[in-house]
């Protein structure tokens, strides 16, 4: 019997891989935009962009960073969701017991934290910065308020938002190149999302944690969970510094890490023990054919190429 040809390329591949740099010409180019176009806008109100917080109070900068970001990431989601995702299948979420979705959150979490310090230590070295986190969670006046404002701002909303883009639609368009190589371009595609060289590593691994926890659960919810509870420490450490001084704030920093780092090694430990069974169907190409399939997507790597040339642009 004739042995079966593999073939060389795995169109379905091809296709989602062009889908998925689509989507994200669509939000790079939203990215580009909407803050020109925003600026623009405050500047015929008298608003002094060159000024910091523009020259409002912590809670007004605040919203409007807010309604900035949320146009900026809000209109690609639309779009994309009208436009590309219509044919695709719908996620359908594993139905996990709360324990299982509990440890795989804390389980993330710790992992995110341990990338936090990694990327810290590789910064202060090559950056002189001493934190992968936005300078723009220190622009609180130290009030409870503000801080709530800040979580908002800076951790639920990053969390539901992108989490929604690169992992519920991007990752999830890139799955039929295979879920490890999915997680993996979905991982640099998140990092060359922020446009930040300070944060590449740091967004890099993060995307790696996410994107696992993703396939391991198919549960989008659950990595907005831990994208939100990781941004959401980062955010309160920042807060500690701004109303104490460095020694306490540091300690306090320390012990919620530890607690998060043992919280996590348990779960991890749980759910090594406690693995989970069920059996994913064969992919009907090979390895190499699908890799070609994304080597020969021009929209991706057009998307790949705008991203890199908004992030030299933004040095």
């Amino acid at each position: 019997m004739a042995r079966k040809r593999q073939p060389t390329i795995d169109l379905r591949g091809y296709h989602r891989a062009n889908r998925a740099g689509m989507m994200l010409l669509v939000m790079t180019l939203c990215q580009l935009l909407v803050p020109t176009v925003f600026s623009a806008v405050l500047e015929l109100f008298g608003a002094d962009l060159s000024s910091p917080s523009w020259g409002m109070p912590s809670a007004g900068y605040l919203l409007l960073y807010l309604l900035l970001y949320v146009l900026t990431m809000g209109i690609p989601l639309l779009l994309n969701r009208r436009l590309l995702m219509p044919k695709m299948r719908r996620l359908s979420p594993l139905n996990l017991l709360l324990d299982r979705r509990l440890c795989v959150v804390l389980c993330g979490v710790a992992l995110c934290l341990i990338a936090n310090m990694v990327a810290a230590l590789l910064n202060g070295a090559l950056f002189h910065a001493s934190s992968p986190v936005s300078s723009a969670t220190v622009l609180g006046d130290g009030s409870v308020p503000t801080l709530l404002l800040d979580l908002l701002v800076f951790a639920l909303a990053p969390a539901v938002l992108e989490e929604t883009l690169l992992r519920g639609m991007v990752l999830q368009t890139l799955r039929p190149l295979g879920d490890k190589l999915a997680v993996v371009v979905s991982a640099v595609l998140f990092a060359l999302m922020h446009g930040n060289l300070r944060q590449a590593l740091y967004t890099l691994m993060m995307g790696l944690v996410l994107g696992f926890v993703f396939v391991y659960t198919d549960n989008l919810r659950l990595t907005v969970a831990v994208h939100a509870l990781a941004n959401g420490l980062s955010v309160f450490a920042t807060f500690l510094l701004q109303f104490t001084d460095t020694d306490f704030a540091t300690f306090w920093e320390l012990v919620i890490l530890v607690v998060a780092l043992m919280l996590g090694g348990v779960s991890t430990l749980w759910l090594w023990r406690h693995p989970l069974e069920r059996s994913r169907p064969p992919l009907p190409t090979s390895a190499v054919a699908r890799f070609r399939a994304m080597i020969k997507a021009p929209l991706l790597w057009a998307a790949v190429t705008v991203m890199i040339i908004r992030i030299i642009a933004l040095l």
